[in-house]
């Protein structure tokens, strides 16, 4: 499954994809720009892979849950919004070398300070 990041508050997972992955789903309603408009939300755990490597764990994430419209293409992707993501790790994306770098920043404040005297 591909995760896109974005710029949102929250992140988005399609209805699809939430009933495969059999999550449980509550129904709510959130103000847009378009107006008040009926959600679903959920709560997921989320790990990154990694090639070679072993994955970086995200944890649970909140998100909201979007139906799409009867004729619609259904997304395949979930996107990643700030908060339960942003809130924990410092990204970098480097276009060029097509990389994307997490730094952890709660593990980084719980680093002793290892100042010389």
């Amino acid at each position: 499954m591909l995760a896109l990041v974005d710029s949102a508050d929250v992140s988005f997972i399609p209805l699809e994809i939430a009933q495969t992955l059999r999550l449980d789903v509550d129904e709510s309603e959130i103000l847009t720009i378009a107006g008040v408009t009926t959600v679903y939300q959920t709560k997921v755990h989320v790990e990154i892979p990694r090639k070679g490597k072993l994955p970086v764990n995200i944890g649970m994430i909140h998100a909201d849950v979007m139906p799409h419209e009867s004729g619609e293409q259904i997304p395949e992707y979930i996107i990643l919004g700030r908060k339960d993501f942003f809130e924990k790790f410092e990204v970098t994306i480097n276009e060029t070398a097509q990389t994307v770098i997490l730094r952890d920043i709660h593990k980084e404040r719980a680093k002793p300070n290892k100042s010389r005297k």
